[in-house]
């Protein structure tokens, strides 16, 4: 994330963010925020093994909102410093619906003689999958009423962005790659279920491994001839484990 950070454009919204008002509120809105790299911390043991934390960095920019009586509102503006916004991402994949896998997905998947995953990546700003997490975030608001007009005003933007994509959703993006041997028929076992899992280093029965250790991983799982999936997924690995 830090080297799409850098090599993203000035006006990217890796660079940029801002949020609406609503219909009911002209005024509440985060207004030219200029964003720091974004980050993303796995869970480790007594956490949920397939949920990771999303932090969207605020650095600077404005956030008005209403402030003073409820019959009598006031316009308010904040200025942001450093501000730190956390979400909870589910990795859980739910299994789509045939009618609603996209068709060119199907067309290339299909290609079980030929089939290699060229990349692969979490999309972690997903908003019908992400909670946002008040107590882990970072926000310097002057009052509990202007803290709390942040909490509704940011949760009515995740369901907005989830409206405005018809309630359609994807954990995970994909571009496959076919590849056309010459001389021989590729080798390839194609999955028919997927998910997602954190797995922490250890070195030892009794190390629960480090948070934001570089070692830590998400493992793309798969199983394939239509097995399903362990209840608990993998077992948390009693030595050290390398991917």
């Amino acid at each position: 994330m830090k080297l799409m950070y850098k090599i993203a454009e000035d006006n990217s919204p890796i660079r940029k963010f801002h949020t609406d008002t609503t219909e009911d509120d002209d005024w509440t809105c985060i207004k030219n925020a200029e964003l720091d790299a974004s980050s993303v911390e796995l869970l480790l043991q007594n956490d949920d093994k397939q949920t990771v934390l999303f932090t969207l960095s605020l650095k600077s920019g404005s956030f008005q909102y209403l402030g003073g009586k409820k019959s009598r509102p006031t316009e308010e503006t904040a200025a942001i410093q450093d501000w730190r916004l956390v979400f909870r991402v589910r990795l859980n994949l739910n299994i789509l619906d045939e009618k609603d896998v996209p068709q060119f997905v199907k067309d290339v998947l299909r290609r079980t003689d030929d089939y290699s995953v060229h990349q692969l990546f979490v999309d972690f700003t997903t908003a019908d999958i992400s909670n946002y997490d008040e107590g882990l975030s970072h926000i310097v608001l002057p009052t509990d009423a202007a803290k709390l007009s942040f909490t509704e005003h940011i949760k009515l933007y995740l369901k907005k962005l989830t409206k405005e994509t018809g309630n359609f959703h994807s954990t995970i993006h994909y571009l496959p790659i076919i590849k056309k041997p010459e001389n021989y028929r590729a080798p390839t076992i194609a999955p028919t279920s997927l998910n997602f899992q954190n797995l922490p280093f250890v070195t030892s029965p009794s190390d629960k491994g480090t948070k934001n250790d570089d070692k830590n991983m998400l493992l793309y799982l798969q199983m394939t001839q239509k097995r399903e999936f362990p209840k608990d997924l993998l077992p948390w690995p009693k030595a050290n484990c390398k991917c």
